[in-house]
């Protein structure tokens, strides 16, 4: 008799349940699409839609409508860093079932590229395309030692020897859009050689500097050895416009001899066809069009006699350079370069001349940077241009860089540069300067190796003796190297474990507020600018250039997981590079015998 009662109430509860189902099916088949792709168009998540899109036909109908998904993908753009061919003009384009496909791949790449992966396979060595035009063919055998190693585009990978050898990879040949790639029998993942060119030659290379030209169809790479700067063009084969097949290839543009080989090449601005090239805290410009060469003069009379080299730098325009030091950070406006006469010949170089730039300067007197990692440069503001008037153009950059001792700290700057008038009157000229540049600093977030000695001791009994350094080892060792997306967005790191031969690859994603103009307002410290007679140095003091992280901690961590780990026992088989393909997760791992790696 219970058990009579116990079913027939189940029975009802099913009963209520359908009704209450089929109540709200009939109340969602009445609602006009129009409502209802609005009141959707307010979900957070795609996979709400997907949900919605099961609970019956006339949901099924409505959810396939391609402005909704267009919604979402604009509401992605703002947080989620997707391929670059993903423009605004281009997903219009985009048929329903692509612009669907974008939507659910991007949303899964979020949700799983943080998550633990399988071990990494190692991409087939055949290559493609055999490169003969004036090279040697390489044959792929013996060590290698890896100079540079980056993803563009989200799919080709550039890899630069020390040996004089350079390699493209395609990292996704059946396209971006499905995500990921299937492995051959071997278990080789399908990751296509388009290029393996040795180059002819005496003596390595020593440095290298890559970057895409303006048509997005073609690299630029730089490399410097005992011959000089060379600078070549590297096609990449992406179809064209008539959907012919092009075939990769590599051509050299001019070689500019240099003053002396401890020069390394750091950043490239095709636009201007611009090079900097540095050794210890100054800067030579060559522009590889013209032949011409420029000595920056950036020295401070009132800097102290620490040793403080660039380890990276950044074109934001043609005239605004930004420099990673070993102890500062500098933004360097230059003056307008004379134009060359036509007559002059390229290969003919020009006397060596003297420049002196204005110079920002926010000084990080703790940090010993060792190396680091640049965003792409992202216009926040740009007034139309003013034919008698100076107007202000924001810009904002991200970058990574890591001390042995400290850690990684991951940084946000924003720049307001002067723009001149289109055609100013003379007048204009003579009565108005041009507003001086600003920068200002902003600590994202860090990932601390040690802490400070007085920090931990005021915790233990008894004397401590303290480190020469300041700061007591902690339990993870130290960077080895990174990378940061374009878009500032996800970047990855190798990091050593102390004490032990793992290599840990991590991983992290930065908080959807933290690179937001209004969200890091209350933690910025701006550098001030001081005259000075060759130009304008700016400087912050100690205490508010490089808080006590310990004492307050205000700044965030970093958010790193640990995607993958690997037990290096043989020197020849540790982490040297990384580099990362931002939008779809793909990491690629560079050993220091020249071996590579592709973390799926």
């Amino acid at each position: 008799m219970l058990d009579h009662g116990i079913h027939h109430g189940e029975d009802e509860a099913n009963d209520v349940s359908t009704l209450h189902t089929s109540e709200a099916t009939n109340l969602l088949e009445d609602i006009p699409g129009e409502i209802f792709l609005h009141i959707a168009s307010f979900l957070d998540d795609i996979a709400d839609i997907l949900a919605l899109r099961m609970t019956c036909s006339a949901t099924y109908q409505l959810t396939h409508d391609k402005a909704l998904f267009l919604s979402f993908l604009r509401f992605q753009k703002r947080f989620l860093p997707l391929p670059p061919s993903c423009t605004d003009e281009a997903i219009v384009a985009l048929s329903l079932q692509e612009v669907e496909r974008l939507v659910v791949s991007a949303h899964r790449i979020d949700r799983t590229w943080l998550l633990p992966r399988p071990p990494p396979l190692s991409p087939n060595l055949l290559p493609k395309f055999s490169i003969e035009r004036g090279f040697h063919g390489a044959d792929g055998g013996g060590a290698k030692t890896i100079l540079g190693m980056e993803v563009f585009l989200e799919r080709w990978l550039l890899c630069v020897y020390q040996e004089r050898l350079v390699e493209l990879w395609d990292l996704h040949p059946e396209g971006i859009l499905p995500g990921s790639s299937e492995t051959d029998a071997n278990g080789h993942i399908q990751t296509v050689c388009c290029m393996s060119a040795q180059l002819k030659g005496a003596g390595p290379y020593s440095s290298s500097s890559t970057c895409l030209n303006d048509d997005n169809d073609s690299l630029i790479l730089a490399v410097t050895s005992n011959e000089g700067c060379l600078f070549l063009r590297i096609q990449l084969p992406i179809p064209s416009v008539n959907g012919t097949a092009v075939e990769a290839g590599i051509e050299i543009i001019v070689v500019l001899p240099m003053p002396t080989p401890m020069l390394l090449v750091r950043a490239l601005y095709p636009p201007g066809n611009l090079a900097i090239i540095s050794h210890s805290n100054s800067f030579i410009l060559l522009n590889w069009g013209t032949s011409e060469r420029w000595e920056v003069d950036t020295s401070n009379p009132d800097e102290e006699e620490l040793w403080n080299g660039i380890i990276g730098a950044k074109f934001l325009s043609a005239r605004h350079i930004l420099c990673i030091k070993v102890h500062c950070i500098e933004l360097c406006t230059l003056p307008a370069l004379p134009s060359r006469s036509k007559t002059t010949q390229r290969d003919t170089i020009q006397q060596e001349a003297r420049i002196r730039a204005h110079v920002v300067t926010y000084t990080l007197p703790r940090t010993t940077f060792r190396g680091g990692s640049f965003s792409a440069p992202h216009t926040l503001s740009q007034p139309d241009p003013s034919p008698t008037e100076w107007s202000t153009t924001r810009m904002s950059i991200s970058f990574l860089a890591f001390d042995i001792i400290r850690g990684l700290f991951h940084y946000r700057v924003s720049v307001d540069l002067p723009c001149p008038p289109m055609s100013p009157p003379p007048s204009c000229i003579s009565k108005e300067a041009p507003a001086p540049p600003h920068m200002a600093v902003y600590l994202v977030a860090a990932h601390h190796m040690a802490v400070p000695a007085g920090a931990s001791a005021s915790s233990h009994s008894g004397s401590m003796r303290v480190p020469r350094s300041g700061l007591t080892p902690g339990s993870r060792g130290f960077v080895t190297s990174c990378v940061l997306g374009q878009t500032g967005r996800r970047g990855v790191w190798v990091e050593r474990r102390r004490g032990s031969v793992r290599r840990g690859i991590v991983g992290f994603a930065t908080a959807r507020d933290a690179l937001e103009e209004d969200g890091l307002n209350e933690r910025a410290t701006n550098g001030t600018q001081q005259a000075g007679q060759i130009g304008a140095t700016g400087g912050t003091d100690e205490r508010d250039s490089d808080p006590n992280w310990w004492e307050n901690g205000v700044e965030p961590g970093i958010d790193g997981r640990t995607v993958y780990e690997i037990n290096s026992y043989d020197l020849r088989d540790d982490i040297t590079h990384c580099a990362f393909a931002e939008a779809t997760g793909r990491i690629v791992l560079g050993t220091r015998n020249g071996r590579i790696q592709v973390l799926r």
